[in-house]
């Protein structure tokens, strides 16, 4: 596809690690909260906006990943042919593949309850239901690797289609 990805998590990853603080869910959570409490919810999005007009390597896809909050994606929408992907799987395929994941250390010391309790008191999960449903495509994520590509690539074909 020729895409270029940006987590969310990435630029509070690096701050843990330069401060050398635990790479932990509830760590990227307070540092997160902090940081949108006091900078504005859609500090990341003008970052990574900044970021791909800095960039001359032709990429004319872009995948945002991780975002938690209405002003994000509110920011995106003025940008031209941005779209929004709501990626669904259910909590439990979700926490088994956190434990398995490359940055599994988030989830570490987690069990499945602990992952549901951080996931629902967290200020940032809160309003993913309602970007879910501002989404201007749905992919169904609890399937194999291969589902979600094939997924992937039929919904790329139709929004370069269009």
């Amino acid at each position: 596809m020729g895409a270029k990805s940006f987590r969310n998590s990435a630029p509070l990853e690096h701050v843990l690690k330069q401060m050398g603080i635990p790479l932990e869910r509830q760590n990227y959570i307070k540092l997160g909260n902090s940081l949108f409490e006091s900078l504005g919810k859609e500090i990341l999005a003008h970052a990574w906006i900044h970021q791909i007009h800095q960039l001359t390597d032709g990429h004319k896809l872009f995948i945002i990943d991780g975002l938690r909050y209405p002003e994000e994606a509110e920011l995106y929408r003025t940008k031209s042919n941005f779209v929004l992907v709501a990626v669904r799987s259910d909590d439990e395929t979700r926490y088994d593949r956190s434990k398995h994941a490359s940055d599994s250390h988030k989830e570490a010391d987690s069990d499945y309850a602990e992952f549901l309790r951080t996931s629902s008191d967290s200020d940032q999960e809160k309003y993913i239901d309602q970007l879910m449903q501002q989404a201007d495509f749905s992919i169904d994520n609890n399937g194999s690797l291969q589902d979600l590509q094939q997924s992937v690539e039929r919904m790329v074909a139709n929004i370069l289609r269009d």
